[in-house]
């Protein structure tokens, strides 16, 4: 099991054939930091200020923000 930010458990590692051990621990602490990584993109994404150098950067961040909620890109 990976603990979550508050200690609980987030994520049982099992076996996946072909998959290393340390490679399945990265994966489950990926998968356990995502909501946090969600929020800390969103917060960037709102208080970042549009100019030509940040935009294609903005829009890969609005791209992966929809991915993460609905599953599918802006």
């Amino acid at each position: 099991w990976i603990d979550g930010p508050d200690k609980g458990n987030i994520c049982k590692t099992e076996y996946a054939d072909g998959m290393a051990a340390e490679s399945r621990k990265e994966n489950a602490r990926l998968i356990a930091a995502a909501p946090d990584l969600l929020e800390a993109l969103a917060d960037l994404y709102i208080a970042s200020e549009v100019t030509p150098t940040i935009l294609p950067v903005l829009q890969k961040a609005e791209a992966a923000i929809a991915k993460a909620i609905r599953g599918r890109t802006a």
